[in-house]
């Protein structure tokens, strides 16, 4: 099985599923209650309208506007129609559609070294048609574009792309505030690469990678060789260390990860925009 057929198969399944749904609930379904009526509110342009009753952030409603209105426009659909809920419901079927191809993404990525194509699209499948979300594709909950936004994050972090991660970070708790928890995860694994990095820097190549026996007892460690990589040992013995001649000075550790994030990095911005 190829991407392409597996993406078909896909919205083929989803699009069934949604129609069939929809004609048997054609109304808002318990928390759409609350959901659909603040949306219609910012397709509107009322933005200072808000119910009490609604515990998240109003990101799902905006991104709702931001890609709805727009298409109204663009087909001639009237702006109370295209807030419907059946245009509502649609935005999820994007992200449910989104989150699959952000998964394949991913297993890609982490398999890059590996050729098991048909492995990954199977797991990519089995995930995007995991019951515990399956069925909010097709109401208009924030579980599916949640979802899709932290998987994205998790996506550009793992391509290199901090700044554009920390951006759909903020999106993501704008969903659902509770998602912060996995932007401080990717910025935890954003310092721990630093301070790696750092690792390596400070120790040169006259380091290699040692196995717990040969820590216990370095008379069994091998030679020294040119790549190594840094175990955790190793930092944790640096970082219990006393400071000497500054080597290990927190703020300096800070100011990595700040750097590494770009917020300090002028000339890459210059060079992005010349």
């Amino acid at each position: 099985m190829n991407f392409p057929v597996a993406l078909a198969f896909l919205v083929l399944l989803f699009a069934l599923t949604f129609f069939a749904i929809h004609n048997e609930q054609a109304d808002p379904y318990m928390d759409e209650i609350f959901h659909i009526p603040q949306a219609k509110q910012y397709c509107q342009g009322n933005f200072s309208h808000w119910d009490p009753m609604i515990t998240t952030l109003p990101g799902l409603y905006l991104m709702s506007v931001g890609i709805l209105v727009p298409v109204g426009k663009a087909l001639g659909v009237e702006t109370d129609n295209v807030c419907s809920v059946l245009w509502l419901r649609s935005v999820n079927l994007l992200f449910a559609i989104g989150n699959f191809y952000v998964i394949y993404a991913i297993m890609c990525k982490l398999h890059q070294k590996e050729k098991i194509e048909p492995k990954i699209i199977i797991t990519a499948l089995t995930l995007s048609l995991l019951p515990l979300l399956f069925f909010f594709n097709f109401l208009y909950y924030t579980d599916v574009g949640s979802t899709f936004f932290v998987l994205f994050m998790y996506l550009l972090h793992l391509q290199g792309n901090k700044a554009l991660a920390s951006l759909v970070g903020i999106i993501a708790i704008m969903f659902r505030q509770t998602n912060i928890i996995w932007v401080v995860f990717m910025a935890g694994l954003t310092a721990r690469q630093v301070i790696v990095d750092w690792f390596k820097e400070k120790s040169g190549s006259g380091y290699q990678r040692k196995s717990i026996k040969e820590h216990l007892n370095p008379s069994t460690a091998t030679k020294p060789s040119g790549d190594s990589e840094v175990t955790l040992f190793q930092i944790v013995k640096l970082l219990t260390k006393p400071p000497q001649n500054k080597k290990l000075d927190l703020i300096y550790l800070i100011f990595r990860i700040l750097k590494s994030s770009h917020m300090f990095n002028c000339s890459d911005c210059a060079t992005e925009i010349a």
